[in-house]
């Protein structure tokens, strides 16, 4: 078996020759890793240390020669609207349903959702309860774009903070075509109140242009949720 090591975090095993990482056909997402905290510092960086272990058959370990390498610069995608200046956030949605949007939840409630997405640095995490999927992104105030899908192994210190502990799952093929996005951001329902101040929900609406994948555009098409302040 083959080990794949990313800054000291086994992100990926492959018992099959020719070894490599992620699902046949996978890349490893290069730039997505330069917009992720690092450890020890949780600070974002562009050099970063890669290994590979050989574990054989009968239990041996053989470890390679660590390499540092400087990754390409990461493009971070925030929604119109902003997160605030902290781009070391995970900024997490959940999917409304049309009752949701048809009739607004009370203050107080939270939607029982059909999927959630995660925003990490360059790139957007996305489950529904039966398929979870992550791609590098880039895009500006009004188009979202989707690249390289993301593969990791569970246990990886690759997404912290976002509740996803393991991608490998492949949505349209490990090297999934690019879609575009329109996306847009808007004041939703009140959440809560408190002294006579409101505080406001965010709607992130994604809605496809261009997406070959009609898996992807299952997954992300629609109006999401968030309840946390900038």
């Amino acid at each position: 078996m083959m080990q794949f090591f990313v800054d000291g975090s086994r992100w990926w095993d492959d018992p099959w020759p020719p070894y490599t990482y992620g699902p046949p056909g996978a890349y490893l997402p290069a730039r997505w890793i330069s917009s992720i905290p690092k450890r020890p510092s949780f600070r974002r960086s562009r050099m970063h240390d890669f290994m590979v272990r050989v574990k054989t058959t009968d239990g041996e370990k053989l470890e390679g020669v660590v390499v540092r390498l400087r990754t390409p610069k990461a493009t971070l995608a925030r929604p119109p609207g902003g997160f605030g200046n902290d781009i070391y956030r995970t900024h997490a949605y959940v999917r409304l349903s049309e009752s949701d949007i048809a009739s607004p939840l009370p203050p107080g409630s939270y939607p029982a959702g059909t999927g959630y997405l995660v925003f990490i640095g360059s790139s957007l995490f996305v489950g529904d309860g039966k398929h979870t999927a992550a791609w590098e992104l880039s895009g500006d105030r009004e188009q979202l774009g989707f690249g390289m899908p993301i593969f990791f192994r569970p246990g990886a210190y690759a997404a912290v903070g976002s509740g996803f502990y393991g991608v490998t799952e492949v949505v349209c093929g490990p090297n999934a075509p690019a879609g575009r996005y329109a996306w847009s951001q808007t004041t939703g329902r009140v959440v809560s109140s408190y002294g006579g101040v409101n505080s406001y929900a965010r709607n992130l609406e994604l809605r496809s242009i261009k997406d070959p994948c009609e898996p992807r555009r299952r997954l992300l098409e629609g109006i999401w949720e968030s309840q946390l302040p900038d």
